[in-house]
């Protein structure tokens, strides 16, 4: 074996490089090359193998402090002509996000989402996951929700659930104000839907007035759509 090592540390990073030739019976001979480096933000290995050959094998892992609320994350593995790899970002914020990518060789990518928004009044949640994202990017499954609060009295929340061939979503709206008061309840999948809307508007101290109006959306045959208004 014959090799070759430098340091290129300096006081706020470490930083080592090997190169070596290797030659053995046993297997065929290998040209390596080996990078180490490390300071308070960043880690990073990279290890390179040729064969006379000219196969190459490849270690390869890379974890970065983008800034104080973002990592991201590499990691590579090379066999000859197969090649697996993973990568992801973490946001830890306000928001948070958390975002990653695996791709196994020529067989599948999977691309994987999750993230998270909590506030006092304002609140959301997301999952998304693609199993088969490099061949059919439609198989995949999809989950958001939100909530808001506008006022003391005025609320709206919204779902989504996505499924190959599938799907339900839903809708809920509450106000309460002067002079009016209407609410909505709504959810819908692939074969059907379900919906309650109430609106009544009305005044009381100028003059005695009360009108609503009302609809009712069902599945069921004979009660597919029924309302109801008045004043």
């Amino acid at each position: 074996m014959i090799g070759f090592y430098q340091d290129k540390s300096t006081a706020q990073a470490s930083h080592h490089h090997v190169k070596c030739f290797v030659k053995s019976p046993s297997f065929k001979d290998l040209n390596i090359d080996l990078q180490f480096y490390r300071d308070n933000n960043a880690s990073k290995l990279d290890v390179k193998a040729l064969s006379n050959n000219s196969d190459e094998y490849q270690l390869y892992f890379h974890h970065q402090a983008v800034s104080d609320v973002e990592v991201k994350t590499q990691a590579k593995l090379k066999n000859k002509n197969k090649l697996y790899s993973f990568e992801s970002r973490v946001y830890d914020g306000e928001y948070k996000r958390i975002d990653a990518e695996l791709h196994i060789d020529q067989i599948r990518d999977i691309d994987f989402s999750v993230y998270i928004y909590n506030r006092e009044n304002d609140k959301s949640v997301g999952l998304e996951i693609h199993w088969d994202a490099n061949r059919d990017p439609s198989q995949n499954l999809v989950f958001k929700g939100s909530y808001k609060k506008n006022a003391a009295y005025d609320h709206v929340a919204n779902f989504m659930i996505v499924y190959p061939g599938k799907f339900v979503k839903g809708d809920y709206r509450f106000l309460l104000q002067k002079g009016r008061i209407n609410t909505l309840a709504y959810l819908e999948w692939d074969t059907g839907v379900f919906n309650i809307d109430v609106d009544i508007l009305y005044d009381f101290e100028t003059k005695w007035f009360l009108q609503f109006t009302s609809k009712v959306l069902t599945p069921f045959d004979h009660w597919k759509k029924m309302t109801l208004d008045g004043r």
